[in-house]
């Protein structure tokens, strides 16, 4: 009986994703991408694994989820709504991307809309007050028939977290450094 309530499940999920990956012909689009984790000092990269993605569709959470162990991650989302993707949960420094789908046509032509996204660790007494706003702004553009990024408002918010990382830098380095010695009872009195 056991087995046949599992099997039942089972039939049940794939049911589920076959019938969202068919109405996506169309009617929804495919976000995909890869989460990564980077060190905002160093560069260095590796894969964001189990990294949480919440899915804003308007004010709404409209879903929420975690990337694979590899930091890839895959949805569904219907056309026709203005999405903000929150990328982090409690692990990294959230970063938002905007999607205004509204103007999308609605039509048999599946798209996919590929997101790899950087994402690095809190670090300790810093604070990233620009990225409460969207790091990366997208919107549907009729003349290119797709989705396309502002290419100027992610270039300005690059260069405004780039000062940031700078002063939290400055921050730690200030931080870690020795205190100066403190003077002597002999020199405190020449």
């Amino acid at each position: 009986m056991k087995k046949g309530i599992i099997a039942l499940l089972l039939m049940s999920q794939f049911a589920h994703l076959h019938a969202q990956k068919k109405s996506a012909l169309g009617e929804y689009f495919l976000l995909q991408g890869q989460l990564l984790e980077v060190n905002p000092f160093t560069q260095e990269e590796g894969k964001a694994a189990f990294t949480q993605v919440k899915i804003y569709q308007g004010d709404e959470i409209y879903v929420a989820f975690d990337s694979k162990s590899s930091g890839k991650y895959e949805f569904y989302l219907p056309l026709g709504h203005l999405y903000t993707i929150a990328y982090g949960g409690g692990k990294y420094v959230n970063k938002k991307v905007l999607v205004d789908a509204t103007a999308s046509p609605h039509e048999k032509k599946s798209r996919l809309m590929q997101l790899d996204i950087g994402l690095f660790a809190p670090i300790e007494g810093a604070s990233f007050p620009v990225l409460e706003q969207p790091y990366v702004k997208i919107a549907y553009s009729k003349e290119y028939d797709d989705f396309v990024p502002d290419f100027d408002h992610t270039e300005t918010m690059m260069k405004q977290l780039d000062k940031e990382i700078k002063l939290a830098k400055k921050s730690r380095s200030k931080s870690s450094r020795p205190a100066a010695a403190l003077p002597k009872e002999s020199d405190k009195d020449r």
